[in-house]
């Protein structure tokens, strides 16, 4: 159902109001707000904007896009590899197949962690397995005088991670060492034995943050 060859302008509200009926109908679980978010991307709106606006025509090339990715949406893929990036406690990160969509219960575990420590005590944090590293730079942020090391063994996931620390801290505090895996050892000595032997054999990579 090319519906793009008989609807020839659409105004925003229609619009979103017409594909989030398409989602519903194909079963996803909250149209409304994979539509939204789908419609702030394309037109680089905030949802103030998606309200004010609303009575404004979409070109076609807009029309184009947002039907392009709720087509894939429709066909089961999670909004926020759709959109290359999703939210982790008011920050933006990139995400896509590879990495694991932030999520809520993931802040519970953060939030946890902040309480243990108080906010300018000089610690060492080791993010195991960090993948997009929202984890490592949450931290990182909130704990202003600590050492936060994200380690990766996926080739893919340490891409996002590497960009998304180059994103969130500056220049001089991203430093990437993959030539010796073995200087996180004396550091953290408490870290698994198994997983210390694979950063020794150089199966993984290491960003200090």
């Amino acid at each position: 159902n090319n519906c793009k060859n008989c609807i020839t302008t659409m105004k925003i509200k229609e619009a979103i109001g017409y594909f989030t009926e398409n989602l519903l109908k194909a079963g996803v679980f909250d149209p409304a707000f994979d539509t939204i978010y789908i419609f702030e991307y394309v037109l680089s709106y905030s949802r103030a904007q998606l309200n004010i606006f609303g009575d404004k025509e979409l070109s076609d090339e807009e029309f184009a896009t947002i039907s392009k990715m709720v087509e894939r949406r429709k066909n089961g893929e999670p909004v926020q590899y759709i959109l290359g990036h999703w939210y982790f406690m008011g920050r933006k990160y990139f995400v896509d197949y590879g990495v694991l969509i932030p999520r809520d219960d993931t802040e519970v575990l953060v939030r946890e962690c902040m309480t243990l420590f108080d906010k300018n005590d000089d610690i060492k944090i080791l993010d195991l397995c960090s993948g997009s590293g929202i984890i490592a730079i949450t931290l990182q942020k909130h704990f202003e005088k600590a050492k936060v090391t994200a380690v990766e063994k996926s080739e893919i996931a340490y891409d996002f991670l590497l960009k998304n620390c180059s994103e969130k801290t500056s220049a001089e505090d991203v430093i990437v060492d993959i030539s010796n895996p073995q200087g996180i050892l004396p550091v953290y000595g408490t870290v698994s034995q198994v997983y210390v032997d694979k950063i020794a054999a150089g199966e993984t990579k290491e960003v200090s943050i």
